[in-house]
């Protein structure tokens, strides 16, 4: 089965943001902190991983200008055998200027990817990705990214290794955010379908100096089979806790209702107090 990695914390981390410090305010005269800039810049982040991967993973097969790219875009494919091993580099290139995609979002220069001695989606392969000028909605990148096929578990399962180390550059003197990544995702059958049990971690700093982490502390189970082709578009269960430097308190959270059930349920509990939100 050819599968993809989808990274899922960070497209949650704005509405779990809003939901919590709204909330904070409303209920609680401790020494809490407004400022979601830590989540806004994981989030930027988490979308700029992801995103690339799902270029990259299109034009390992051909077909990225189907899904994302706006016709300004070429990709440069070079083998080099080495001692009968093939390092393979692709070099997927937007423009010297800004190109608007299909998916409305802007991007230029170049996303890199380097993989030696299998074949981009061969279980054991291991494939780095960098970035040279490249900007996604003029958010300077720079950084790599390593995804490891691990082949089954003892459980029979299949797993992926992931980690990322990156830095943004915001535009207009908007400052810097750096970000680092290390999770596991193993793909499992519940009932009928496939999901991705998502493990590890996730730390950095925000353009305002604060600094963050959050944990996985109870896999977070997400559709293999993506939402635009009948999977679920949220996360149907799991926990984490978020620690923001400037913010008093640990936040807990638990996504949906229950294996198998779609719904953009979630709760956040902090400092005993639990609310709800929605996952985007």
């Amino acid at each position: 089965m050819k599968t993809k990695q989808y990274l899922v914390v960070g497209t949650l981390a704005l509405a779990l943001a809003g939901a919590i410090f709204t909330g904070c305010k409303k209920t609680s005269t401790a020494n809490t902190s407004t400022d979601t800039t830590a989540a806004q810049d994981d989030a930027n982040a988490q979308q700029a991983i992801q995103d690339s991967k799902n270029i990259s993973d299109g034009a390992a097969k051909g077909q990225a200008s189907d899904r994302t790219a706006g016709g300004c875009e070429t990709y440069r494919k070079f083998d080099t055998v080495i001692s009968s091993v093939t390092d393979t580099a692709l070099d997927i290139f937007f423009g010297n200027n800004d190109c608007t995609c299909l998916d409305g979002r802007t991007r230029r220069g170049h996303i890199l990817v380097f993989w030696n001695g299998k074949g981009y989606f061969d279980s054991a392969s291991s494939i780095m990705m960098t970035f040279k000028n490249y900007y996604l909605n003029d958010i300077g990148i720079i950084g790599t990214r390593t995804l490891t096929n691990v082949g089954k578990l003892t459980s029979g399962n299949q797993a992926w290794n992931f980690t990322a180390a990156l830095t943004l550059n915001y535009p207009s003197g908007g400052g810097s955010a750096t970000w680092n990544s290390s999770r596991t995702n193993v793909l499992k059958q519940v009932s009928s379908a496939w999901y991705y049990a998502v493990t590890g971690s996730a730390s950095g700093t925000s353009r305002k100096g604060a600094t963050y982490s959050i944990n996985i502390t109870s896999p977070l189970y997400v559709t293999a089979l993506p939402w635009w082709l009948g999977g679920c578009k949220y996360i149907e269960a799991g926990q984490l806790t978020v620690n923001v430097s400037s913010f008093s308190y640990p936040i807990y959270v638990t996504f949906g209702t229950a294996i198998g059930t779609c719904s953009s349920a979630a709760t956040a509990t902090i400092n005993s107090v639990t609310f709800n939100f929605t996952q985007q």
